[in-house]
């Protein structure tokens, strides 16, 4: 059931200080998209240095947010940063695209679809969250991420994928709002996971639908969602 085509190369690694930037910013800063409940200081305290997340979430407008992002790495990167990044990004590449199709069987197996992309682009980051773009294909992933952590991210995200290609058009004609779409969204990486949770910490409603997943392995995808709208995403 593997996509033909993932016998060409499939994922591409990159890095771009500006999406690694605006990382911190749309994440720790101010908050860009669905609040998912993960959004406090004690949550980012256990994974940068205190007055940095203070200083960053304090900071009055987006230019200054960007001054103490640029502070901090100029205090914390190595003088090797770039030279490591390029190291990074062939092996990272070259990782991927060896156990591309362990993804992509997992990803089929859970959605029994095809795996309907021919090419995804993965760019390094250094901090702690792995945002995506859908519509342009990519996602972030730590650089100091080792093999089992580049794997289970390379799941989750390419989860999130699927399953804006095959349900989030279903799940508007049914009048379910974005806040919901993405509750379910994040309940479902846990069909990919070896993980007890993929949603620790996060909102109750997103844990409600989680378990109801983890309850349902037997369902397909499709009856899952059926269900979760029924039941009116557990509100």
């Amino acid at each position: 059931m593997v996509n033909k085509k993932t016998k060409d190369k499939l994922f591409t690694v990159k890095y771009s200080q500006k999406l690694d930037l605006d990382n911190y910013i749309n994440r720790i800063w101010k908050h860009s998209w669905v609040d998912y409940g993960d959004k406090n200081k004690e949550y980012f305290y256990r994974r940068a240095p205190k007055e940095f997340v203070d200083n960053l979430m304090d900071a009055p407008n987006k230019k200054a947010a960007k001054k103490v992002v640029l502070q901090y790495w100029k205090e914390t990167l190595h003088p090797s940063f770039e030279r490591d990044n390029e190291f990074l990004c062939k092996w990272f590449e070259m990782f991927l695209n060896g156990e591309k199709d362990r993804v992509i069987s997992r990803l089929e197996k859970v959605y029994k679809n095809p795996f309907p992309f021919d090419k995804i682009t993965v760019y390094l980051t250094t901090c702690f969250f792995n945002p995506y773009n859908y519509d342009k294909r990519y996602f972030m992933i730590s650089r100091t991420d080792n093999f089992f952590g580049i794997f289970t991210a390379t799941k989750h995200e390419l989860n999130h994928f699927m399953f804006y290609y095959y349900f989030q058009d279903y799940l508007n004609s049914k009048g379910a709002t974005l806040e919901q779409t993405e509750y379910l969204k994040e309940a479902l990486a846990i069909l990919t996971s070896g993980r007890k949770s993929e949603n620790v910490g996060r909102n109750s409603q997103i844990l409600r639908i989680e378990d109801y997943v983890k309850e349902n392995r037997d369902l397909s995808v499709k009856e899952i969602v059926d269900k979760v709208i029924e039941k009116k995403f557990f509100i």
